[in-house]
């Protein structure tokens, strides 16, 4: 009886010490902020040949208990290469987005897969975040403030006497925006710029409008003829306008020219990430005279190449 008890002993002694041993799993940090809600503020970086950029940026949260989807608008990317292409083209309908909260960081991505690309944001506070978008350079870097809902508005006058107001509590000054980083010349050759190839001919339009005629696509199947014999050229698409209109109506026109011009170019097989469109509008003419001879030539696209 005596050998009996001491085996059953020892044999719970032994399955208590193996439940022990078990390790505990690990979860990710509760969330301490809800983003929940509209966000607004702006984006810094840099365009081509290292000019700094300061562009609006937008984002819509739907979240609960650490997971949700939005939204993320970056405005003005067209000529931001370390911008990722799918935000860069994405325009004012940006791009959808998976949302992780863990403690105070927020993790945006986009919602098809993880390579095309993540954004990393720290909440500073309820109304303030600020992040980089991952593993671009030169760094692209995003600073938001949660949007406020509009006041409720003031209640009917009446005869009785107002109440005494509240004391005025003044808040502290927001902290300025992050400054962009310039860039390190040790860590990167010296930009070249893009230039004219012989090669690439302009196309030209007809007036208001952005169509492409059958004989500039003859022209764009050329140019496309050669971007795909220079695999390593990254191209830029300039689109112009003559001088009628306003200068905000040009500069909507010239980026619809430059746009269809780049959209043939991908259809005849050129990958549309190796081309930037941009707007001069009627800034730079080719031609002064106010006629309708000189106006035509203003009305055009140009490519210029740099990498080749």
């Amino acid at each position: 009886m005596y050998r009996v008890t001491l085996f059953v002993l020892a044999l719970s002694l032994g399955l208590a010490g193996c439940v022990t041993a078990q390790p505990e799993s690990v979860s990710a940090p509760a969330p301490t902020v809800d983003p929940s809600g509209q966000w607004a503020g702006v984006w810094y970086g840099y365009g081509i040949n290292d000019i700094p950029r300061r562009e609006p940026v937008k984002l819509d949260i739907r979240q609960s208990a650490g997971r949700g989807v939005g939204r993320l608008v970056m405005e003005n990317t067209n000529a931001a290469d370390s911008v990722p292409p799918i935000l860069r083209f994405g325009g004012l309908a940006g791009a959808p987005v998976r949302v992780l909260v863990a403690g105070n960081e927020v993790t945006l991505m986009h919602e098809l897969g993880d390579p095309l690309f993540i954004v990393d944001l720290a909440a500073q506070s309820d109304d303030r975040m600020t992040g980089t978008v991952r593993d671009t350079y030169p760094p692209v870097r995003i600073a938001l403030e949660r949007v406020k809902p509009p006041a409720p508005p003031a209640p009917p006058r009446s005869e009785a006497p107002a109440p005494a107001p509240a004391p005025v509590v003044v808040a502290p000054p927001a902290a300025p925006p992050p400054t962009p980083p310039a860039p390190v010349a040790s860590e990167r050759p010296a930009p070249v710029t893009f230039g004219p190839v012989e090669e690439l001919k302009s196309i030209y339009f007809e007036f208001d409008r952005a169509d492409i005629r059958p004989g500039d696509a003859k022209v764009l199947e050329g140019n496309a003829q050669w971007l795909k014999s220079h695999r390593d050229a990254q191209l830029i698409v300039e689109g112009h306008c003559d001088e009628r209109g306003t200068n905000e109506y040009n500069v909507a026109l010239g980026e619809r020219r430059a746009r269809a011009a780049r959209d043939y170019l991908v259809s005849q097989g050129v990958e549309s990430a190796r081309v930037t469109v941009i707007s001069y509008g009627e800034d730079r003419p080719v031609c002064s005279e106010h006629t309708e001879a000189c106006w035509a030539q203003n009305r055009r696209a140009e490519f210029k190449a740099k990498g080749q």
